[in-house]
């Protein structure tokens, strides 16, 4: 691990313009994950403005950045392939990966959400937004399926409409896409291409 965040109750960094990459070429250390940056503490707090962030482990316990004590983790403009928790996004910054069968952001995440529902027959439920929380006008959104299992994904405003109704789906074919825009409190969610 590069960066631990949360060493005392009110631990904040802001990281600009770093370039991390860690490695675990051994192989050892099983069930350890490899990580870049970690907010370990509810009330820690990290900001990563730009740069890249890789983790590398043959055991695949690997995530670029985590947020495993669910603190303020703030992603903009930086590349990174897997995030462990939640974290919060401006102007399409992040990407993520999912793979829960139910997923809620503890933060607005804008960005590029990769869905994979191969692991859920029943079906998958993504929310686009925090419960409660204010959703940046403007922000986007855009949601591709990766996998090829045909397992239903619902996409739901989380309280907010998407093109006047609560919920939508995720087309079943591998690559489906869903580019969304939030353009306030009263229409929500736009979809401005499937």
């Amino acid at each position: 691990m590069m960066f631990y965040v949360g060493g005392n109750a009110s631990s904040r960094v802001e990281l600009n313009n770093i370039w991390c990459i860690v490695r675990n070429n051994s192989g050892t250390n099983l069930g350890v994950k490899v990580t870049c940056v970690d907010v370990v503490l509810p009330s820690s707090w990290a900001r990563i403005h730009s740069g890249y962030f890789q983790a590398e482990d043959p055991n695949r316990h690997e995530f670029d950045l985590q947020n495993t004590g669910n603190g303020r983790l703030e992603v903009q403009t930086t590349r990174y392939k897997s995030l462990l928790g939640n974290s919060y996004s401006s102007n399409g910054a992040g990407v993520r990966m999912i793979t829960d069968a139910i997923y809620t952001p503890q933060y607005n995440d804008d960005g590029i959400k990769l869905i994979d529902a191969s692991e859920n027959q029943s079906g998958m439920l993504v929310k686009l937004s925090a419960p409660g929380a204010s959703q940046v006008m403007g922000a986007e959104q855009v949601i591709v399926r990766i996998d090829n299992s045909g397992n239903e994904v619902i996409i739901d405003g989380n309280g907010k409409l998407i093109n006047g109704a609560l919920t939508r789906t995720l087309g079943s074919a591998q690559y489906s896409k869903m580019v969304l825009r939030y353009v306030g409190s009263l229409a929500g969610w736009l979809v401005l291409s499937e």
